[in-house]
């Protein structure tokens, strides 16, 4: 997760910003793409293990996801680079102060 959940009171609320990333390369099992914990944004669903699902994908896919979404980079297995273009947009009023 690289954002917390902005206010504890409230079980879900629209996202605050969006993670974007481009693989420059195939993403396959062996060279470690993120994996993301489905439905992790939703508070709700942090008290039992979410189902995961790895972003294997052909270079030049554009993956978005809600970056309050648990999610962790594979171990790279290959002999080769795994380089991806990576922003986050978000809202005027947010500053990341974890990932400045």
């Amino acid at each position: 997760m690289d954002t917390p959940h902005l206010f504890a009171c409230r079980e879900h609320l629209p996202p605050h910003s969006l993670s974007v990333f481009v693989p420059l390369c195939d993403l396959r099992p062996a060279n470690g793409p993120t994996e993301f914990h489905l439905a992790s944004h939703i508070k709700a669903n942090l008290v039992r293990p979410p189902s995961r699902a790895a972003a294997c994908c052909p270079a030049g896919s554009c993956v978005l996801y809600d970056p309050r979404v648990m999610h962790r980079g594979g171990a790279n297995e290959s002999e080769g680079e795994r380089a991806l273009v990576y922003l986050t947009l978000s809202r005027v009023w947010y500053r990341d102060t974890l990932n400045p």
